[in-house]
């Protein structure tokens, strides 16, 4: 009988202990709600990404489609400038100067338009 262990361990307060482990329990289950939550938003914030690289990939195709044709447009513009090279060398580096800020402007303008595209697309997917 010496070699007896105890096997029970007497609780002081019961109530208070299962009190406790219920609210821990409680606790448990709130943050496996809160955790299952945030991985449906990760899935879905990866599907909105996956959509949005598409879209973008869609727009460079068709920026780049938009692009081949425009060199016709500045190459007349230039061979129009030709013939007027007697000017000075300032007005011609006002002329560059202009035709980088038209440049910059017109790609400004393709940019805002690109960001309402994509704007638009998003309130669609939304």
């Amino acid at each position: 009988m010496a070699s007896e262990e105890i096997l029970y361990q007497k609780i002081e307060n019961p109530v208070e202990f299962r009190r406790n482990l219920l609210e821990s329990s409680k606790q448990v289950i709130r943050s496996l709600q809160k955790y299952e939550r945030l991985k449906a938003v990760r899935l879905k914030k990866a599907e909105q990404i996956s959509k949005l690289r598409n879209i973008v990939r869609e727009i460079s195709i068709l920026n780049s489609k938009l692009k081949k044709e425009f060199p016709d447009l500045i190459f007349k513009a230039q061979k129009a400038a030709k013939p007027q090279e007697k000017r000075s060398e300032k007005k011609k580096a006002e002329k560059k100067e202009e035709q980088l800020d038209r440049k910059e402007t017109r790609e400004l303008v393709d940019l805002e338009k690109q960001l309402k595209d994509i704007e638009k697309k998003l309130e669609t997917i939304s």
